[in-house]
């Protein structure tokens, strides 16, 4: 034990100036003032779980700001997961690797540091510790937590009319994040501009102070901060996010929608706490699609007209008739059902047909052109017939997204067949006349 008594005898009480203090003294003999006293803190009090157990370092200092020199009898840690490296100890301003018990001068600090080695499951543990001197027992307590879960929640409208809200959720801190990382989908047309994003960063496990978050682009497997891609909006920072009290943290993204060409972009969500060294990140894309858009080959609004007329001539006569349409949008289109509103035409295909992106189809349907025959006189002009048709269709890729069912009206014009008032000649060869 080291003995700074010469030094005490110097010092007197600073409550009543009168008493001449001991080195050893806790209280004054004169006045009864407390003169003993031992300031002992973390430098963190908090360890996190990694990927394989929480593993870390602190340190515990040790200040006497008391009257007196102060000893150290005992430091009780009440796990062994938690190791005091007595040997790495420094008392300032030059001592090295000192052991107990310790006399500490008055206005010194001991600083030790403390090893933190728990290979056990991911949840919530604590283990106190304890220095105890003549001016009384220090508590306190590590808490290790388990590894933080977060998610970044995305709030959008699918399209360009909102007539669907889609929502993303982006894990953050997940190994191998960037596979099979969740879209951000914006079915957009050609001049769409700027919009805001409602989000919020939610913890479903751990407590952690969050001191910014930040989202920007991934370049070259690099964060980039972007003026096309950042938060404006957010709450007040630092922030402690609890499952068992405030769960959110609420904030704004920007998206400037027509610096995307069509395609997946990816993006990079930053989160920095508190107590964790390491940014936790999350990946997520920002997939640009032109809306699907069906379009019916030869058609005048919603009407198409086939070519020519059609002759009739016997009561049981059929005509096969086809149409053709295009998927001219960014995302493959499922005809899902065809309604035909007049008895005369049948299908001559199956349904549900996928279309792709630009895929053209025809469809083919067997008109019964027969029936009419009784309403074809012979000096009469041609019929119309006007045959209505129901289409609808379905987002192959995103059911939220509701495409318009499309009408159809398909007119063909029929005339009976000419008798034939002339004379035909046939010849039948019974000579070779070759």
């Amino acid at each position: 034990m080291n003995d700074f008594s010469l030094n005490s005898l110097m010092r007197v009480c600073k409550s009543c100036g009168v008493w001449k203090l001991s080195s050893d003294d806790v209280y004054c003999s004169y006045c009864g003032e407390k003169v003993a006293s031992l300031n002992a803190l973390l430098s963190d009090n908090i360890v996190y779980f990694g990927h394989f157990g929480a593993q870390d370092e602190i340190v515990l200092t040790l200040e006497n700001d008391g009257q007196t020199d102060i000893t150290v009898d005992a430091i009780s840690i009440e796990h062994e997961w938690v190791e005091a490296l007595y040997d790495k100890s420094i008392v300032y301003p030059s001592l090295q690797g000192v052991s107990l018990p310790y006399q500490i001068p008055s206005g010194n600090k001991w600083e030790i540091p403390l090893k933190i080695n728990l290979i056990k499951p991911s949840s919530y543990y604590n283990c106190s510790v304890q220095v105890q001197t003549v001016a009384g027992i220090n508590r306190m307590k590590i808490d290790v937590l388990p590894k933080p879960v977060l998610y970044t929640n995305l709030s959008y409208p699918l399209d360009d009319e909102a007539s669907k809200i889609a929502e993303t959720s982006v894990e953050i801190g997940k190994l191998d994040s960037s596979t099979n990382a969740p879209v951000c989908q914006l079915i957009r047309s050609s001049d769409s501009g700027k919009e805001s994003l409602t989000c919020y960063l939610e913890i479903y496990e751990s407590v952690v102070t969050v001191e910014s978050v930040e989202i920007g682009l991934k370049i070259n497997d690099e964060f980039k901060l972007s003026p096309n891609v950042s938060i404006s909006e957010i709450s007040p920072m630092p922030l402690v996010l609890d499952p068992a009290g405030i769960r959110r943290l609420n904030f704004t993204l920007d998206v400037n929608v027509s610096a995307f060409p069509v395609g997946e972009h990816p993006c990079i969500v930053h989160v920095r706490c508190s107590r964790i060294r390491e940014t936790i990140i999350g990946e997520f894309f920002i997939n640009r699609s032109s809306r699907p858009e069906i379009e019916f080959l030869r058609s005048i609004g919603n009407t198409i007209t086939l070519p020519g007329e059609i002759l009739v001539r016997h009561k049981d006569d059929n005509k096969d008739v086809t149409i053709e349409l295009v998927n001219t949008g960014g995302l493959d289109v499922e005809m899902s059902n065809v309604i035909i509103e007049s008895d005369w035409l049948e299908p001559l295909f199956e349904i549900p047909e996928t279309l792709k992106s630009g895929q053209t189809e025809k469809l083919s349907f067997r008109a019964n052109i027969g029936k009419f025959l009784s309403q074809l006189p012979e000096s009469s002009e041609p019929l119309r017939l006007k045959g209505n048709l129901l289409f609808s269709f379905k987002c192959v890729e995103f059911s939220a997204y509701k495409i318009p069912d499309r009408r159809i009206e398909l007119v063909l014009m029929i005339a009976l067949m000419p008798i034939y008032d002339g004379i035909v000649a046939i010849d039948f060869g019974t000579a070779n006349s070759c």
